[in-house]
């Protein structure tokens, strides 16, 4: 939802700050299985890192869903809305 008075571009890119952080704990989570994978020894456990790959990049789509329907819901043709009336 936008605020009072922010301007449509402020909307967008506050949203998009959002979805960006969202990203990151998945990213940097899946990076660090797959190093840790990296270092396994056995079969189980490489199957364990790929497991808890699949996961973390099963929430990076759950993100970048929730970036697509913010700003698909996002207002249209409006510069700067929900301003109070003078």
């Amino acid at each position: 939802m936008m605020e009072v008075g922010m301007t449509l571009r402020e909307h967008y890119v506050r949203e998009m700050e959002q979805g960006l952080h969202d990203l990151c704990q998945p990213v940097t989570s899946l990076q660090c299985r797959l190093e840790l994978g990296k270092m396994a020894n056995d079969e189980a456990s490489l199957r364990e890192t790929v497991d808890e790959s699949l996961m973390e990049t099963r929430r990076i789509f759950a993100a970048i869903a929730g970036i697509r329907e913010r700003l698909l819901a996002s207002p249209g043709e409006e510069e700067r809305t929900n301003e109070q009336p003078d």
